[in-house]
């Protein structure tokens, strides 16, 4: 069973500038079974997010990790090596669609071939990666 655990990417605005950070982990936001994200705090009860936050997009954990042990999340960008070990020019971001992982970007992992992958980025912080 995979363990569910989730990140959140924020943009938010701090003297009307808009900022963005990638949170984890995110012991300071829950995740309501309905999907609203709230935010907490030491003597804090849960709220909802303040007006600065423009943009909180929760990204769950795959439950998978890539060679190194990092643990992979929705809207990581990985690069796969074949098992040769050559970098065969495959790149792909993390897809989670309709309450799962989509499976034709992880049929490499699961296919019982010993193709190693690597998290290089992220898709809100590294797009250049996905051309």
């Amino acid at each position: 069973m995979r363990e569910i655990k989730f990140r959140v990417w924020c943009e938010f605005e701090v003297n009307r500038k808009i900022e963005t950070s990638m949170e984890e982990p995110c012991s300071w936001f829950l995740l309501t079974q309905a999907g609203t994200l709230l935010e907490s705090g030491p003597m804090r009860p849960p709220q909802l997010l303040n007006k600065a936050y423009k943009k909180a997009i929760p990204l769950f954990f795959t439950g998978l990790k890539d060679k190194n042990g990092k643990e992979i999340y929705e809207g990581d960008i990985l690069k796969i090596v074949s098992d040769n070990g050559e970098f065969n020019g495959q790149v792909c971001s993390v897809v989670f669609e309709r309450g799962g992982f989509r499976d034709s970007y992880y049929k490499w992992m699961l296919d019982g071939k010993s193709h190693e992958y690597e998290v290089i980025g992220n898709i809100y912080e590294n797009k250049e990666l996905l051309k």
